[in-house]
């Protein structure tokens, strides 16, 4: 008696939606770090060297989680590895979306803006 092999499905679809998520928080942690370098030097004439510090912190974290949601992303294609690389994916999205929204509002022309096109 001959046995078939099991065709084991994958979540093709969730690993690319997350590879890209993954993708754009990368690239959003790499524009925190050549933002830095800017706020870096104009911040050395203002005296807000601090400031610089702060940018670049959050684009280490953000640069942390694009690895994971990454990593997540890999796991979600690994048969057996779904569930978790779906937790992965799911909270480390929506902290980097939070922190996000974080430093949209210490941008100093958000409320500058945020009324002109009501």
């Amino acid at each position: 008696m001959q046995t078939q092999p099991i065709a084991v499905k994958k979540a093709t679809a969730g690993f690319i939606i997350s590879l890209i998520a993954g993708i754009i928080i990368l690239i959003n942690g790499l524009l925190m770090f050549a933002l830095t370098s800017v706020v870096a030097g104009i911040g050395i004439g203002a005296g807000l060297i601090d400031v610089g510090a702060a940018v670049a912190l959050y684009g280490a974290i953000g640069l942390l989680f694009a690895i994971i949601v990454i990593v997540g992303a890999i796991l979600i294609y690994i048969p057996g590895k779904e569930i978790l690389g779906g937790i992965l994916v799911l909270i480390f999205s929506i902290v980097s979306i939070i922190i996000g929204r974080f430093l949209h509002r210490l941008n100093p022309w958000h409320r500058r803006w945020r009324f002109r096109y009501r």
